[in-house]
């Protein structure tokens, strides 16, 4: 299009008021139409009264470094969880039996709907600010409000405060029963790794038992018993080696002694030849001094013969004559000192017996203690964990309990009540002079676009402007429009006709408004109305 043509179509402010006057009538009566219904129902909207609870959460009295609570969840979770837990369509309800809401409802809605509907009327806002902790910048629940709204503020005050002191027990409640748990929790799990190391005692007992001379700690034990058996045994084999020439010692005197009783003349010779032998002996021993001590094999063998002369020497003194039947003393003596040799000998090797046994014993349980010690330290082991885990348990129980005592008399974290719902004097909603300045704009706007709408769908031609938009010519001339006496009526009939609507809204406008504040708040209409139909 060219800007001519652009020209040609653009209008002007005179054009638009030529507009507004030729539908002057379908602005004005949908505008008053309109406003008088933003009246209506600015008057009908039911006022909303709201009671509304601020409460404080206060932290800990006692500080965390003495008694650490075991309820860690943040605030804001659990002030939201405790708020799904009054809103269930039970609670509700409850609350809505005990102070008899909605009456007329109640017949004909579902619970889940009552409770709904109530839900609606209950706010929950949670207040965070910004703090600095640990020089780090973050959010902080430090209070929050609860409220309820309804159309009597006597009611909404009471529900409000009955949600309050549910909402406060519920909290107390709450936190009681999770130290609570808590604390039962490790309590059991305490009692069960008590019971696990009585298992494992026990059966270190019955490993103990089973491997009783291989375990780790008889290990030096152990090796002591080897080392006295060993020299045991080489004491043996030296007392069996002295044993065995003194044996020898006593068959070659045996050899020399007559078995029967000599005759006086054989004892003067055979005392005779002792003496010539006697001394001889002695020499012999102090030479074998000279070169070993008395404890030697050798020299001990010559004393003992030394000593057998001399106590024959006198023995043979007190005997008197007897027959030659009788055996020699001595003889039979020396006999008996062989026959001692050999118990003792005897008994050595039992001994040596005994002690090769008790040795391949303990150097069996020495060899077998590397295998024995691998299994008991894995139980020793498997019972020192036992018990470190129930100490700490029985340590963690303890304070679990402290701290469901610290919850129990309310020294924890806990909600408290800072402003308590009072009864509204004013209503909180709706506001009315906002919705009737909205009613009034909204009218007045639909108004006018009702009537550019009507203006763009008719298809008639208003103007010489118009005309040379069409045509591309501009007409030679323009005359105006001459009103006859029926155009007079009409236009007269017209006005008259404006003003008698003006006039009914006016008195209707006049008649609301009065009605409402002289006679009964119009709000309360739709609940009689409500009633009629019930009835």
């Amino acid at each position: 299009m060219e800007p001519e043509d652009e020209e040609k179509n653009s209008k002007s402010i005179a054009d638009y008021l030529q507009i507004i006057k030729r539908r002057k009538n379908i602005i004005i009566i949908p505008m008053l139409s309109l406003w008088l219904l933003s009246l209506v129902v600015t008057l009908v909207l039911p006022p909303l009264y709201r009671s509304e609870a601020l409460i404080l959460i206060e932290q800990q009295s006692i500080p965390l470094d003495m008694v650490r609570t075991t309820v860690v969840s943040y605030v804001d979770q659990r002030i939201m969880q405790i708020g799904q837990k009054l809103m269930t369509v039970h609670s509700l309800n409850k609350i809505i039996n005990k102070f008899d809401l909605y009456p007329h409802q109640r017949n004909k809605a579902s619970l889940s709907d009552l409770a709904y509907q109530f839900r609606e009327s209950i706010s929950l806002d949670i207040m965070n600010q910004d703090v600095i902790s640990r020089g780090r910048k973050s959010k902080a629940t430090l209070s929050f409000s609860l409220a309820f709204e309804h159309t009597d503020p006597l009611i909404a005050q009471r529900v409000a405060s009955e949600l309050t002191t549910l909402f406060l027990n519920e909290n107390i409640k709450s936190r009681t029963k999770k130290a609570k748990e808590t604390a039962t929790f490790l309590e059991d799990e305490a009692r069960k790794y008590g019971v696990q190391i009585q298992k494992a005692e026990a059966t270190i007992a019955r490993y103990k038992e089973q491997n009783s001379g291989s375990l780790p700690e008889l290990l030096p034990i152990n090796l002591g018993i080897i080392s006295r058996i060993e020299t045991n045994i080489l004491q043996l084999e030296l007392e069996e080696k002295m044993l065995a020439e003194k044996e020898v010692t006593l068959q070659s005197q045996l050899l020399l002694v007559n078995p029967l009783i000599l005759t006086e003349i054989e004892q003067i010779k055979e005392k005779v030849k002792k003496e010539k032998v006697l001394p001889q002996l002695k020499a012999q021993y102090t030479s074998l001094l000279t070169r070993y001590s008395e404890v030697h094999p050798d020299a001990k063998a010559l004393k003992k013969m030394i000593d057998n002369f001399v106590e024959e020497e006198e023995e043979e003194e007190e005997i008197q004559e007897a027959p030659a039947s009788i055996k020699n003393p001595t003889y039979l003596q020396i006999q008996n000192n062989i026959q001692l040799i050999n118990i003792n000998l005897e008994n050595i090797k039992k001994n040596k017996i005994i002690l090769a046994e008790k040795l391949k014993s303990a150097e069996m349980n020495v060899a077998n203690t590397p295998k024995i010690e691998s299994g008991y330290n894995d139980l020793r082991r498997d019972l020192e964990n036992y018990k470190i885990k129930y100490q700490e348990l029985k340590s963690k129980a303890l304070e679990a309990k402290l701290s469901q005592t610290l919850e129990e008399e309310l020294k924890a974290e806990k909600f408290s009540l800072l402003e308590p719902p009072v009864v509204a004097e004013k209503p909180e909603k709706p506001d009315r002079k906002k919705v009737l300045a909205i009613g009034l704009g909204a009218s007045i706007v639909v108004g006018f676009i009702l009537a550019f709408i009507l203006e763009i769908i008719d298809g008639s031609l208003r103007g010489a402007k118009k005309l040379s938009t069409i045509t591309n010519k501009d007409p030679l001339v323009v005359i105006p429009y001459i009103n006859n006496k029926k155009d007079l009526k009409k236009k007269s009939k017209g006005r008259w006709r404006l003003s008698l609507i003006i006039l009914i809204f006016l008195l209707l406008y006049g008649a609301t408004v009065g009605v409402h504040l002289l006679y009964k708040k119009l709000y309360f209409f739709p609940e009689e109305i409500r009633l009629l139909m019930d009835k």
